[in-house]
């Protein structure tokens, strides 16, 4: 698991990053003043004011690329809407109760602070402090409390300590009620650039000597963290010059003071979330998001209710702008006033990342239609800053936003413009050319889709410049799949792909895109084919002997031979590149072959023996096809062998058999066979010296068949296209007093 989180503050020491960056203790203490001086802030409300140095947090400009995901393995944190949560919307309403392992890590820094006592304590404050933040849907508690022995590895990466908090915590289970458990490693503080450090999404976290309840700080550093196990990004201000420019935005990361995930850590005294946090987490309720066009709207106080809470301009695909109202009362009253470049009291705009949860695209939950998540690659997805009354705005889309008036009670009454949206939804390339699971229309080949058989098809979303919010594909003018974005609630409409089960024809897919004002845009892919899928071709074309060595073996008093053979088979199918091997079976022996023409090297017993190839295709048709041959011999000597002067018989008795035997060169040896397929057995060893093979009168072949070791072997073989009669011959080539040992015949 990478460590993300890190906040603003001294030059980094962890080049991965890390959470909120600080600078060692009392180390910075008149920065804390300066913030202070700054924003307005007063003292927090957790108990006694913070150790100024404990709070040296600077402010920063330009987003680091500071959070990373999971390590691979690693499980998301489970969401109190959905079973796993990886970064979507989750459903208003539902309540989440955490369990809370702490480990308390000695080091070399010193003893940990974490004791039960203190972790009790701090875990009560951030359920305090979340639970104020909303409106009692998050929850924590303290299950239980672990030392771990003392640690000397680096205390300052994160990978260390979290693998130090998991091996002395054990099973991270949950005890009753609970949706799930976060894991927090303390150490004392080291010498590190962060106080904290998290993993956006999973559990696991490191708190660096910040474990004190009665200091806002150290209970802001523990929220941190904690959110971003629950998938939260950092909240960044947005200055711009002018706004309606985009090019000339720029976000200070953490730069927000009125969310947890930005400067609010330090300031205002209570924990808060904004708007587009709260939404993240599910607790802006649809009845309370405001998508608007040209309209004059009423924001009611975020953390008011009875009314639209949030608006949503839309932008394009991925992007949208978002407003909400923090007056400065409450809880909210040491907010900074509005005007500043950072979010604060008031109006507050900001630049968002609109992505949504995957199951958007398959409600059912089948898990064979999917839409891709918008991630991001900086550390944060939003940026924002305070909106000064009576000033129109002018975003770069064209639409403007003024705040009319203000009122604690009422809401802010904001006026927005929208220009017309004429344009409709706009691609470069082929929206089927986006790459699936298995492929698409546009890059596979026909034969690629095998009729009946579901397979997934990618495709990708035309780009706008405010919002798709229809997606429709159709397969010759019928529609197959379609799915209706709403903004802020579901995925944006960007890639994906479905499972497609194919039929055979002609295929044209269309797919028509339409945006938030009804623009409609139609593309369609290449023409394709899939071809109807018949049941595989399948035929034993060849059975016949090779050049290899010899098995012998006894039954009984019985000797039984099994000699080297070729099987060759022949597979064919519509589809065949993507269905299971065809396969040989020979006297009941497998063996994997290749679609197409394929030979298998086999023993062959010696008799009748079945050859069968099997082949079953994608759509689960299958098709056999079966021989049968007989492998016999002449024995060299036996009556139908015919020799010359000079040879003997040599009993084997390894094998039962006995050999022809000739020590004399030039003697010869004959036999006639009705064959389509011969091979001559001879034994190897060191007595033994060359012969030369004649077929039907023609020198065929030379083999010397000395060897260190006596061994049997086919030394030749030969087939032809047909049965016929053949005659094959024997003669010692080598020189006198050494053999050549002949065993027999072999023929099919």
């Amino acid at each position: 698991m990478d460590p993300v989180g890190e906040g603003p503050g001294e030059a980094r020491g962890d080049a991965r990053g890390g959470g909120v960056a600080v600078a060692r203790k009392r180390a910075l203490s008149v920065l804390f003043g300066l913030l202070i001086a700054a924003t307005g802030v007063g003292a927090p409300a957790y108990g006694a004011a913070p150790d100024p140095a404990r709070a040296s947090l600077t402010r920063t400009t330009g987003l680091a690329d500071d959070t990373v995901n999971p390590r691979s393995g690693d499980r998301l944190l489970r969401h109190p809407t959905t079973a796993s949560r990886p970064g979507g919307f989750a459903a208003a309403g539902a309540i989440g109760l955490y369990d809370v392992v702490v480990v308390g890590i000695p080091t070399a820094a010193g003893p940990t602070p974490a004791t039960q006592s203190t972790s009790a304590s701090m875990i009560e404050a951030l359920d305090a402090g979340y639970s104020s933040a909303t409106g009692g849907k998050f929850r924590f508690r303290l299950q239980r409390f672990v030392t771990a022995p003392f640690n000397g590895g680096a205390q300052c990466d994160f990978n260390v300590v979290d693998s130090a908090a998991r091996s002395a915590a054990g099973p991270l289970t949950t005890t009753a009620g609970a949706l799930d458990v976060l894991l927090v490693g303390v150490t004392a503080q080291e010498s590190c650039s962060y106080a904290g450090m998290a993993s956006v999404g999973a559990a696991g976290m490191h708190i660096n000597g910040y474990w004190d309840s009665t200091n806002v700080v150290d209970v802001k550093v523990l929220g941190h963290e904690t959110g971003h196990n629950l998938g939260l990004r950092h909240a960044n201000s947005l200055s711009a010059s002018p706004l309606s420019d985009k090019a000339s935005w720029v976000s200070g990361e953490y730069e927000d003071t009125s969310d947890v995930m930005g400067v609010g850590i330090a300031v205002p005294s209570h924990l808060r979330f904004n708007g587009a946090h709260l939404r993240e987490l599910g607790l802006v309720p649809a009845g309370e998001l405001g998508v608007v066009s040209s309209q004059t709207v009423t924001i009611k106080p975020l953390y008011g209710g009875g009314g639209i809470r949030v608006v949503l301009l839309p932008t394009n695909n991925v992007n949208a702008i978002e407003l909400d109202y923090r007056p400065a009362v409450g809880d909210d009253s040491d907010l900074v006033g509005s005007g500043r470049n950072y979010p604060g009291a008031g109006v507050s705009l900001r630049s968002i990342r609109a992505y949504g949860k995957s199951s958007d695209w398959d409600p059912a939950g089948s898990g064979g239609d999917t839409f891709s998540l918008i991630t991001n690659g900086g550390s944060g997805y939003q940026s924002g800053f305070t909106l000064t009354d009576g000033v129109a705005y002018s975003l770069p889309d064209g639409s403007t936003a003024t705040v009319v008036s203000e009122d604690p009670v009422v809401g802010a009454v904001v006026q927005i413009t929208r220009p017309t949206d004429a344009s409709a939804p706009t691609a470069t390339s082929d929206p089927f050319s986006y790459d699936a699971t298995n492929c698409t229309p546009s890059l596979c080949t026909p034969t690629s889709f095998p009729q009946g058989v579901a397979m997934s098809v990618g495709f990708a979303t035309p780009a706008d410049n405010r919002w798709v919010s229809e997606v429709r594909v159709e397969d010759n003018g019928v529609s197959i799949r379609s799915m209706t974005a709403v903004p802020g609630v579901s995925a944006p409409l960007t890639y994906g792909q479905f499972q497609w089960v194919p039929t055979g024809g002609s295929h044209r897919f269309v797919l028509v895109a339409i945006d938030s004002a009804g623009n409609r845009t139609t593309l369609r892919s290449a023409d394709f084919v899939v071809l109807s899928d018949n049941p595989p071709v399948v035929a034993v074309r060849d059975v016949r002997l090779k050049v290899g060595a010899v098995a012998y073996s006894r039954r009984g008093s019985i000797p039984v031979l099994r000699a080297p053979s070729l099987v060759s088979v022949a597979t064919s199918d519509d589809h065949a590149s993507t269905c299971p091997s065809p396969y040989v079976v020979v006297s009941g022996t497998r063996a994997l072959a290749r679609w197409g023409y394929q030979t298998v090297g086999r023993q062959l017993p010696f008799g009748r023996s079945p050859v069968s190839v099997y082949a079953r295709d994608c759509a689960n048709k299958f098709r056999s096809a079966a021989t049968s041959v007989v492998l016999a011999s002449r024995d060299a000597v036996g009556r139908s062998a015919v020799r010359s002067r000079g040879w003997s018989s040599l009993p084997v008795s390894s094998t039962g058999r006995r050999l022809a035997r000739v020590g004399k060169p030039g003697a010869s040896l004959t036999w006639r066979a009705n064959a389509r397929s011969v091979g001559v057995v001879m034994r190897f060893g060191p007595t033994c010296t060359r012969v030369r093979v004649y077929v039907d009168g023609v020198y065929r072949y030379s083999v010397n068949t000395r060897a260190s070791k006596y061994s049997y072997r086919v030394i030749w073989a030969q087939s032809w296209t047909a049965r016929g009669r053949h005659m094959v011959t024997l003669r010692h080539a080598g020189s006198s007093g050494r053999y050549i040992d002949v065993d027999r015949l072999l023929y099919v």
